[in-house]
């Protein structure tokens, strides 16, 4: 998803001489500088993604006790019948 889109913008080049402390600088400044261009757009996306999976978990969580509810009710009526 989006880890796919933004993974190829994310690949560490080097330069020439990546012992000069100067050269480190520059990268990390570069990477910096991609990541602050990124993350408003990738902040949006993940957290839609955020909200959707919470409204997912809450969809299951009223299922699960649905399901839980009329299994209640349907042990209760067997345990009638059998007369446990």
């Amino acid at each position: 998803m989006e880890c796919e889109r933004v993974a190829p913008k994310l690949v560490i080049t080097t330069k020439n001489d990546s012992k000069e402390w100067r050269s480190h600088i520059e990268s990390t400044k570069s990477f910096s500088e991609n990541i602050k261009k990124l993350m408003p757009d990738a902040r949006g996306k993940l957290e839609k993604v955020a909200d959707s999976l919470g409204k997912v978990l809450d969809t299951i969580s009223k299922r699960e006790k649905a399901i839980n509810s009329n299994m209640n009710q349907l042990v209760r009526y067997l345990t009638i019948l059998k007369g446990w």
